[in-house]
């Protein structure tokens, strides 16, 4: 049995007002049962790990554990959420960036419920609002073209439109929040450390379940606000551009055989690309 339901895996670098945004807007959450927190800072130079320990001892308590684990140097991306989830003990798992905020109260309650109510289910996530007024759409999944292009469905949409307020099915889902079986890691492995330090790790995960019947699906009943790339965009020695068209090359190599044959994302769909 699961020592815990759910376990939440945040991984944090610097930018401490993003990070505490995340977290004081998570603990306003109603935890719908026995749920951890495992919080990775991947080397953080400024107050980042100060101000984790005073989180992790503030909350800490029974039905809510914190663990914490300080690494003395970037990990990436890929190295630090395969730190936290292999921590994971829950049933389920959500991985959640530091840039996300959360807005609802019941958020995680309505993606278990809807989740423990799908068939042959891989991955859900809510939808991701820009931060700043009106609160337009930052994305609700992904796709790709027959090319391996990869876009945002539902990009720059207004947040109440018809088309993106149902349930739906996509290629793919950003791992800014994840709500998922822990079993899937255990069977079918972790964040691929070929996409080091960061970008497509998510999406080759996708393709790697999805190859194996599991769906990714869209919820838009939860609804979060997204900062998008705060941390990537500002870390120091991470050309984005060149590890964006390493790992491009990468993921077209290994998928292409799948995404040639999907009727995916089409080239004039493409609000944003990675």
């Amino acid at each position: 049995m699961d020592e815990f339901l759910i376990s939440i895996c945040i991984l944090s670098l610097n930018h401490l007002d993003i990070t505490r945004n995340c977290l004081d807007s998570l603990m306003k959450t109603e935890f719908p049962g026995n749920t951890e927190i495992i919080l990775v800072d991947n080397g953080s130079t400024d107050e980042t790990p100060n101000w984790l320990l005073e989180f992790q001892h503030k909350f800490s308590k029974d039905n809510l554990r914190i663990l914490l684990i300080l690494n003395r140097e970037n990990r990436g991306c890929t190295g630090g959420r395969n730190q936290a989830c292999k921590l994971a003990t829950g049933k389920y798992i959500v991985i959640l960036d530091n840039d996300v905020e959360i807005i609802q109260n019941d958020w995680l309650k309505k993606l278990l419920s809807f989740y423990e109510t799908q068939k042959n289910i891989g991955i859900v996530g809510p939808k991701m609002l820009f931060p700043d007024p009106p609160h337009k759409i930052q994305q609700i999944g992904l796709g790709v073209t027959k090319n391996g292009k990869i876009g945002y469905w539902g990009q720059g949409k207004d947040r109440n439109d018809p088309e993106y307020s149902r349930i739906r099915e996509f290629q793919g889902y950003p791992a800014a929040c994840w709500f998922l079986s822990s079993h899937l890691f255990h069977e079918f492995g972790y964040f691929d450390d070929i996409y080091y330090p960061v970008n497509l790790e998510d999406v080759d995960f996708c393709y790697r379940i999805r190859e194996k019947g599991y769906r990714i699906m869209y919820y838009p009943d939860v609804e979060m606000f997204h900062h998008e790339h705060v941390t990537t965009r500002n870390t120091q020695d991470l050309s984005f551009i060149r590890v964006t068209l390493k790992n491009g090359q990468t993921f077209k190599e290994r998928w292409r055989h799948m995404f040639e044959q999907e009727n995916g994302m089409q080239l004039e769909d493409i609000y944003w690309e990675h």
